[in-house]
């Protein structure tokens, strides 16, 4: 049976896009440090993201690549909790969109990290992540809103992964 809940389609593709990206990296590294894989795995993760969006777009920046992936996921993410709870607020269906991302991402880092602490383990994880992209949406030029610039982001990027996890697992 296919997966008929977008919501759930969403989660799926997040854990295994996570799964694959923390499984390559320490093996590829050889990275003993579960923390330090992570780190090199979201590193990793945009760095190969920005390679796409440029390759794909014909994008002469690889920062506004980045950029727009990530506005992408966001406004997917936006979009499917719009959908599923038929919410009319611009604002709240974002918050509600955001505490669903980290939630999923909470709960999914803290099962396969085993760290004690599961809520700083995230904090370290979603900190390190906005920093990083902070910094590249810093550095970019020539795009007058910036947070526009940075809700285009990933909505290309987690299409492409939750269509790849709905085509291939049925529940």
């Amino acid at each position: 049976m296919a997966i008929l809940s977008k919501g759930l389609g969403t989660q799926l593709a997040l854990k295994w896009l996570l799964t694959c990206v923390c499984s390559i990296m320490p093996s590829q590294r050889g990275v003993l440090s579960k923390s330090l894989g992570a780190l090199l795995a979201l590193k990793w993760f945009f760095t190969s993201v920005c390679s796409i969006m440029t390759d794909k777009k014909g994008i002469i920046s690889e920062l506004l690549g980045t950029k727009l992936a990530l506005k992408w996921l966001f406004t997917s993410v936006n979009s499917i909790m719009l959908f599923q709870r038929g919410i009319l607020r611009k604002g709240l269906r974002a918050q509600l969109a955001m505490k669903w991302l980290f939630t999923s991402v909470h709960t999914f880092m803290s099962l396969q990290t085993g760290i004690r602490s599961k809520g700083l383990w995230t904090l370290v994880a979603l900190k390190w992540l906005f920093t990083s992209v902070r910094a590249i949406m810093a550095l970019q030029m020539g795009i007058c809103r910036k947070g526009f610039a940075a809700l285009l982001a990933l909505k290309w990027l987690f299409t492409s992964v939750r269509s790849i996890v709905v085509s291939q697992i049925r529940i």
